[in-house]
Parts: structure tokens; sequence; C-alpha cells
């Protein structure tokens, strides 16, 4: 069984700077874990100002809302019989893209994707310039295309 203590979780770290490239900021969230917070780890992230470190709060409410998601992905996505990763690849993006541009509550009846534009349009520095969203116009009908087939061959024997 692998250890996690500071010294795996710094090579893990480690690893994730070699891969990625130079010119981008790395996001991480970590959870309150003593590993997470010894000296040895303090002191590389001090060293490497692409890296922002965010702490999950210690009650950790928020990963209910993580859960209940996740729960509804494997509810409304993961039940559909695909015929491959591409499939199912499409079939999340879908997914993401419909969940995404609907208003909530929480965000005071906006939507994600709205709200995560006006905080690119706030700091620049957040956007990934390699970003390309999927089109719409080519998306949807691809998701149609296989529900119709997912619920041809879903169908119980007769």
């Amino acid at each position: 069984m692998p250890r996690h203590r500071s010294q795996e979780f710094r090579k893990f770290l480690d690893e994730v700077e070699r891969n990625v490239p130079a010119n981008l900021d790395i996001q991480v969230v970590l959870d309150n874990y003593g590993t997470h917070k010894t000296k040895l780890i303090r002191n590389w992230f001090l060293k490497r100002p692409r890296w922002h470190v965010h702490y999950t709060p210690t009650s950790a409410s928020w990963n209910n809302q993580v859960e209940r998601f996740n729960g509804r992905i494997a509810s409304e996505v993961l039940g559909i019989n695909v015929a491959g990763h591409a499939d199912l690849e499409i079939l999340l993006l879908g997914f993401n893209r419909a969940y995404n541009g609907r208003r909530q509550r929480v965000l005071s009846g906006g939507s994600p994707i709205d709200t995560v534009r006006r905080h690119l349009a706030r700091n620049g520095r957040l956007a990934n310039p390699h970003y390309k969203p999927a089109d719409s116009n080519d998306l949807l009908p691809k998701v149609d295309e296989i529900l119709y087939y997912a619920n041809d061959v879903s169908q119980p024997d007769s």
C-alpha cells in the first residue's frame, strides 16, 4: 500500500512541475491533511510562484455539492450504453454544456458560463490560452445521435 507522506507528495508535485508547460500557472486544491502543510511542502510552493494553492474548508461541506454532481452524472450519463470512449466523451461534454448553460439559484439567477466569463473579464490571467470550447452546432447533433443509438440498443428483449 503506498504511503501518504510529504516525501511522496513532493515527488508527485515534482512530476507535475516537469510535465506542465512553464508558461502556464498551476492551480492546486488541497485538503487540510498534514502531509500538504509540512515545512518541506510549504517551502516547495514558496519557491514556485506559478503554483497557486487553495485549501478546502476543514468542514468540507462543499464536498456534498461535488458528490451530488458526480451522482447526477452517474445516473444521467453513465447509465447509458455507448459504443466507446469517444461517444462517452461527447455525452459528457453535452451534459456539461447543458448543465452549465442553465440558470442557477446559487449564482443569483446566472449560469456558470456567465459567471466564469465575468471572472475572466476581470482577471484575464486566469484564462487558459489553449482552451477551445466545443462547437454547439457540432456537439449537440452528435449527442442526439449517440442517445438515439444508445436507446435503441439499451431496450430489454421482449
